[in-house]
């Protein structure tokens, strides 16, 4: 996996079109896939797995690869 794969909170919510918050929130009620890792309490996703799960939820359908 190469470095720009990984996304923290804010470039999913920037990618998505949405708040940071609703990122957290998502996270929170883990409903978005969980995330690879924690360093200094902040977490990183992968941007495929992010971006294939947007891609499924109602109103996301066309986010981006």
């Amino acid at each position: 996996m190469e470095i720009e794969d990984l996304v923290g909170s804010t470039e999913i919510a920037q990618r998505l079109g949405v708040k940071p918050n609703t990122v957290a929130q998502w996270h929170h009620r883990g409903i978005m896939p969980a995330p690879l890792a924690e360093v200094s309490s902040v977490y990183l996703w992968s941007w495929e797995a992010v971006s294939a799960w947007a891609r499924k939820r109602p109103g996301h359908s066309r986010a981006p690869g």
